[in-house]
């Protein structure tokens, strides 16, 4: 997450990044914070405890896939407006967990908020067999975007190619991978 903070300083051009966790851990969204119950029993289990940059509710992180996208609003790469852009990032993930063999559907209402981010669906969130799996926050400022996302599934490395290859083929951009 601090990595994130640190790209969106000085990004250029589009960025798409993935990344897992070395140890399980919790983040939480800047507006949000997290109750320090939940981080106490995050923090005796060995578990690591993140804030991110963007909103959004807590999400434990253990074995999920997790990407950031950074954007620029004169990049016209991705929609700027708030909800085209998350519709457009989770159509591009749900074509991507196609490809690996896993039909998802589209979330199109917000479920009561719990403060756990996949406990709580909102539009266009993906889910599973009913279950939420591929949620995200974003932080804007000024004309720049990131949007940071997880995909709670256990995917293989070979995973990443295929998104990769999608995200070129639908927005149309050159990757740049931010390190």
């Amino acid at each position: 997450m601090e990595r994130d903070k640190k790209i969106f300083q000085v990004f250029s051009a589009p960025i798409l990044r993935f990344y897992r966790w070395s140890r399980p851990a919790v983040s939480f969204g800047r507006t949000r914070g997290i109750d320090s119950k939940i981080e106490r029993a995050a923090l005796e289990k060995g578990w690591m405890v993140v804030g991110r940059p963007t909103g959004g509710g807590i999400v434990e992180h253990s074995g999920d896939l997790c990407f950031s996208i950074f954007w620029s609003k004169g990049d016209k790469a991705l929609p700027w407006k708030v909800s085209n852009s998350y519709a457009a990032i989770h159509a591009w993930i749900a074509k991507g967990l196609q490809e690996l063999g896993i039909q998802t559907e589209t979330v199109d209402r917000k479920k009561e908020e719990t403060g756990w981010c996949f406990q709580t669906p909102v539009c266009h969130d993906l889910a599973l067999n009913g279950k939420k799996i591929v949620g995200g926050a974003q932080w804007r400022q000024k004309n720049k975007a990131l949007h940071q996302g997880s995909i709670q599934l256990t995917l293989p490395d070979s995973a990443v190619a295929i998104f990769e290859s999608e995200f070129m083929v639908r927005f149309g951009v050159a990757l740049n991978h931010g390190s």
